[in-house]
Parts: C-alpha cells; structure tokens; sequence
C-alpha cells in the first residue's frame, strides 16, 4: 500500500500550479559568464536561440569579465554581434595580456573565429597577436630538440675524438670486458637537407587545424633556417606558400595561413605532384624528403601511391577523423608511407604534430 492513500482511493487533481524555471536561457548565459569556469560549448549551447542584441550583450558582459572561453563560444553562433563588441583597444589589451601570460591559443582562435568580420584594424591587430603566439610556441618547441650538430654512430678509426659512451658502458656491463669492436665512435653528420611540407586544408579549416598547420610551418622553418624548404597546402588544387630557392620571410607565410579558408575536396595526388615539382629544383648534393600531414580521405584526382613512390623519402602523418571513413584514411596513409619509404605516424590530436615534425627533421 502507498503511504497516505488506501486501495480504492481515487487521486484527485492538485490545484497548486506547475512550478515554471524563472530564468531564461538569456539570464543562465549571463550567470555562466560571471562566473567563467565553463568551457566554450557551454556558451555556444545557451546562446544558440538567442538573437543578435541578446549575443552582443552577452559579448559586452564577457569582455568586461575577461572570459575568452565565453567569447569563443558566442562567436561559433554570432560572429557578427561578437566581432562588433571585439572590435576596441579593450579587447586586444585582454587578448595580448594574456599572451603575454602563456596562453598561445585564445590569439589564434580568436582571430580564425571572428577574421571575417573585424573591423579592418582590428583585424590586422589580432592578425598580429595570432602570429606572434604561433612563432612564441614554435621556438619552444624547436628549442626542445637536441642541440649542437648531429652525429652518427661508425666503427671507431684513428682520430676520432668523439666516443658513444653509453654504448661502451653496456657492452662493458654485458661482457665484463671491452675489445675493439665494441669502440664506437661519433663523427659529424652532414646536415645538408631539403625538404616539402604538405598539408591539407581540405573541408572544414577548423581554429585548431589552422594553429598547427602555422605552427608545423614555423617549426619547419626554424629548425631548416640554414636550409632550404617549401610548404604546400591543398584542398580541391594544390596551392604553394612557399617555394625551394624563395627568399619569403616565415611570418609572410603564417598570415597566409592564418587566412586560409575551407576548400573543397581533398586531392592528395596534386599536392604530391606540385611537391615533386619542388624538389626537383634542388642542385645541390644532400638529403631530400616530403612531410604529408593528411587524414588520407582523397576524393579528387588520381590514386596518389605512384606519386608517394617517386619522392625520396616521403613521410606521413595521419590526423584524426571519425567513423569507416577514417579506417580507409588510415590505410590510405600508410599505403603512401610505404610506398615513399618513409615513416607513418598517427596523431590523436592536431598539437601532436609540431613534436613529431621536430623528431622527424632530427631523424
């Protein structure tokens, strides 16, 4: 028996009435806002019905509040009413403070999110602020990676000065006892190289796609500053931002990056023929290679493994997408990796790259 009725009782109707949410959707953005510990998606959920007036009162309150997440969130609903209230001293004061303080991130997506609708100084401005976190974070990362010239292990000959010490320690400890065998020595090893980085800026350009594909960009031209290199993107045609033999300041490339938009289809096999292209121009004797950064859905063009067979040494990296069409990327870059003799490489996420591109121009 249910407490407080007997069998048989009929239940009659309450007259209380129904309690109804005194706050609008408008009102919880606002609380959110004030207390800013909420991450983007969050802003853009409570935002996605409301109106343009409401969005730019919102971006009002976020900005007086300083909360950059609640600023991205607005921005992937009304980049419009966002780009308005974003577009004063006080915003790029905020944005540039907090570079300053180490976060590397906000600036460039800021800038991909509201680009298109900034007033023309504004936009230049946080252009500016965009590039400077992406060459800040690639001369951390690159300062990571090992220093002084590299070297190679060879069998010790007379006036080597140099000896792998590590090795002759665990040779010693294995055996108890050292012969001449087991004398390695390190000699310089030429760093004459030349090489193609090839990314794709197929279908959605999302902020974080972009931050990586400059960031990839700049750490590829620090750590060959005394070489030479060309960078390639491509979505339905391949499209180069810099070329072998160009004298083109890496900042220029990165606002050519920072620019891009989304295009098209993917076609792998013409980004590898316009990379041939720029190997091809190389003279000089040294090591030569191509760096494709890819999720290896292809839809354009021919199959692209004939192509990944003629380079040098051709290198994949594998980005992340979802569902079958990503097992047969997958397979895709792998196949390509094969075919160009290169190493294959996936990443769960696009700030995996940078790292692996530094450990790929060291290898």
């Amino acid at each position: 028996m249910l407490r407080g009725f007997s069998v048989g009782e009929e239940v009659q109707p309450s007259d209380e009435p129904k309690r109804i949410n005194p706050f609008s959707a408008f009102d919880l953005l606002l609380e959110e806002i004030s207390l800013g510990t909420a991450p983007p998606y969050i802003y853009t959920d409570l935002a996605s019905k409301l109106d343009y007036a409401s969005i730019k009162r919102a971006a009002e309150m976020a900005l007086k509040c300083g909360n950059l997440s609640a600023i991205k969130g607005l921005s992937k609903v009304n980049p419009v009413a966002v780009s308005d209230v974003f577009s004063c001293p006080d915003a790029a004061l905020l944005v540039a403070r907090r570079l300053s303080c180490g976060d590397v991130q906000s600036p460039v997506e800021l800038y991909v999110l509201l680009r298109g609708n900034l007033r023309y100084k504004y936009k230049q401005i946080f252009k500016r602020l965009a590039k400077i976190a992406v060459l800040k974070t690639s001369l951390r990362i690159s300062g990571r990676g090992p220093k002084g010239p590299l070297r190679r292990r060879v069998p010790y000959y007379p006036g080597l000065m140099e000896f792998d010490e590590e090795s002759m320690i665990e040779s010693f400890l294995e055996k108890e006892y050292i012969s001449y065998e087991d004398v390695v020595g390190l000699e310089p090893r030429s760093q004459a190289k030349f090489g193609v980085l090839i990314f794709d800026s197929s279908g959605s350009m999302t902020e974080e796609k972009l931050f990586n594909a400059a960031l990839s960009t700049a750490v590829l031209a620090y750590n060959m500053r005394n070489e030479d290199y060309a960078v390639i993107g491509f979505g339905t045609r391949a499209f180069t931002l810099k070329k072998i033999g160009e004298k083109k300041n890496i900042s220029n490339v990165i606002e050519e990056i920072l620019d891009i938009s989304s295009i098209g289809y993917s076609n792998i096999s013409d980004a590898l023929s316009v990379g041939l292209k720029e190997l091809s121009k190389i003279k000089r004797r040294g090591k030569s290679w191509g760096v494709l950064i890819t999720d290896g859905e292809w839809n354009l063009g021919r199959d692209p493994t004939q192509l990944a067979a003629k380079f040098p040494t051709l290198h994949v990296i594998a980005t992340p997408s979802k569902g079958k069409i990503a097992e047969h990327g997958l397979k895709t870059c792998r196949k390509l990796a094969k075919a160009g003799k290169g190493h294959f490489m996936v990443v769960k996420n696009f700030s995996e790259i940078p790292r692996l591109l530094v450990k790929l121009l060291l290898s």
